[in-house]
């Protein structure tokens, strides 16, 4: 439990530090579930994550490139004791 308050201290003191500044460091998580219609195969949950970093130019102009990663396809729908 002190480490989770710890952590969320030492995020909100960084956020805040960050928003000062021209350029801003994030971290996009989430979660995928896929399926494709009429194919018969099952629903597959999957990982999306990702950095981004938030550079201000002007008030009205910032650049935000991103490297994510995200989980996707399906999963086959295996019956049992047919082959």
């Amino acid at each position: 439990m002190k480490k989770l308050l710890l952590t969320s201290i030492l995020l909100t003191i960084s956020y805040t530090m960050f928003g000062q500044s021209k350029s801003q460091l994030g971290v996009r998580l989430g979660l995928n579930n896929a399926k494709v219609l009429n194919s018969g195969l099952d629903n597959k949950s999957g990982l999306y994550t990702g950095l981004f970093l938030a550079v201000r130019f002007t008030d009205s102009y910032t650049m935000q490139p991103e490297i994510i990663y995200s989980n996707q396809g399906v999963l086959p729908a295996i019956e049992m004791g047919k082959t």
